[in-house]
């Protein structure tokens, strides 16, 4: 009887295991929302604040805190003018380490409010747009958060990067040839706060090379010496959930010392466990930056 309820017991937490990892939770910023004459005056700042409560109820949805939006604008120096460009918006997002940023604008037209939002990858700058128009803007930033969120977890995926292992794998073994000189890899890695027992980033870079044929060899018969570091530390917490950010640099240099390529890459991951997040935030900026410095080495 023991066993059997034992066996139940597993299959439940694998099929939790499986929910929870099936669905992504994207990491979002709600951005000032500029405003287009002194007819909206203060709609801005009340539309956004108004769409970030709205969104912070979806479990699919992690928000980045709107006091570390501010900070980032300022000490950027940019205006609300500025934050609808993609160029400013995906620079607060690769700072704040959000995937998704929501920013636009309000306007009127007579007594007509209109309120129109653009949902933008901070990676790709491609952008679905949303819009509202009525009398309320209360009334109209809960129809337009609902909106959003409801896009979010339908069609986010189509403004995203493709940036699995598998895509990058089959791009790059477009790109290389039968030239692959004997390669050494070592990347120091940490866990802000907390100790890295096994280097997450280095591990990514080895298998990828690994995966295209490189030889991976001792420092002292490399051709090629991959070093850099890498780091990861908590963001944010919201209940159950942890945000994780990343960062690596590394670079790639011949035997007679000649940089071929340097890269730096951020990562950011949610989860429930901070140092599993960590370790894939960090997959995440390695396995990029190794698609950067891979590219590099078959160009020379």
């Amino acid at each position: 009887m023991f066993g059997k309820i034992f066996a139940s017991v597993l299959t439940l937490m694998f099929l939790a295991s499986f929910s929870l990892n099936s669905q992504e939770t994207f990491t979002v910023a709600v951005l000032p929302f500029s405003e287009k004459d002194k007819s909206v005056e203060g709609y801005g700042s009340a539309v956004a604040d108004l769409i970030f409560a709205e969104l912070a109820v979806n479990p699919d949805i992690f928000m980045v805190e709107r006091a570390e939006i501010k900070k980032i604008t300022d000490e950027l120096e940019l205006g609300a003018s500025g934050l609808a460009s993609p160029d400013s918006a995906a620079k607060i997002g690769k700072i704040a380490g959000a995937k998704i940023l929501i920013t636009g604008n309000v306007f009127k037209v007579k007594d007509q409010i209109y309120i129109i939002a653009k949902i933008m990858s901070s990676e790709t700058s491609r952008v679905i747009g949303k819009k509202v128009e009525g009398s309320s803007v209360p009334l109209l930033a809960k129809e337009l958060g609902t909106n959003i969120s409801a896009t979010i977890k339908t069609d986010a995926t189509r403004i995203m990067p493709d940036n699995s292992e598998k895509n990058i794998l089959a791009s790059l073994k477009k790109t290389v040839n039968g030239n692959k000189l004997p390669v050494f890899v070592s990347i120091s890695e940490r866990h802000i706060s907390a100790e890295t027992v096994d280097p997450a980033a280095e591990t990514e870079f080895m298998k990828l090379l690994k995966e295209l044929n490189f030889e991976l060899v001792p420092q002292d018969q490399a051709k090629i010496v991959i070093t850099g570091e890498a780091f990861s530390e908590l963001a944010s917490r919201r209940g159950n959930l942890v945000c994780v950010r990343s960062r690596i640099e590394v670079k790639a240099v011949s035997a007679s010392g000649k940089i071929i390529s340097v890269a730096r890459e951020n990562g950011v991951n949610v989860g429930m466990a901070e140092q599993i997040a960590g370790k894939a935030a960090l997959q995440e900026a390695a396995l990029k930056a190794a698609a950067s410095i891979i590219s590099d080495l078959v160009k020379n």
